[in-house]
C-alpha cells in the first residue's frame, strides 16, 4: 500500500510541477501573498480575487523546486470558489494531516501529502 501512495505521490507532484495550474499573475487581484524561503530558494508570489468573502481568481507564479511549484498548483485549484470560512477550514484539515498523517476522504489530491513530515 505504501508503494501505491508513495506512486500517487510522485505521480501527483510532477503532474503539477511539469504543468502547473494557475501560473501567471493576475493583473485584476485585489490581495497578494509573497513567500520566500532563504533555505532553498524558493519564491512564491500568490495573487487572489476575493469579491463577497470567495476567492474568485487565484493564481501564482516564482521559481522553486518540483514540490514547490507543485504544491502552489494544488493550493491555487484547491482554493479557487472557496470562501474563507472553507479556507480555514481546509487549512486546519491539512494542518491535522501533515502532522498526524491522517486524512479524509474530502482531500481529494492533497491527500498525497498525508504522512509526509
Amino acid at each position: 500500500m505504501f508503494d501505491d501512495l508513495s506512486d500517487l505521490y510522485q505521480q501527483v507532484i510532477l503532474d503539477h510541477s511539469k504543468s502547473p495550474r494557475n501560473f501567471h499573475k493576475l493583473e485584476q487581484a485585489n490581495f497578494t501573498a509573497k513567500g520566500h524561503n532563504p533555505l532553498c530558494g524558493d519564491n512564491v508570489t500568490l495573487y487572489l480575487v476575493v469579491e463577497d468573502d470567495v476567492i474568485k481568481e487565484i493564481s501564482f507564479q516564482g521559481s522553486g523546486c518540483a514540490i514547490s511549484k507543485a504544491s502552489a498548483s494544488i493550493l491555487t485549484d484547491s482554493l479557487k470558489g472557496k470562501s474563507k470560512a472553507d479556507v480555514s477550514a481546509l487549512f486546519d484539515k491539512v494542518h491535522e494531516m501533515i502532522t498526524t498523517g491522517k486524512s479524509d476522504s474530502e482531500m481529494g489530491k492533497l491527500a498525497v501529502f498525508a504522512g509526509v513530515h
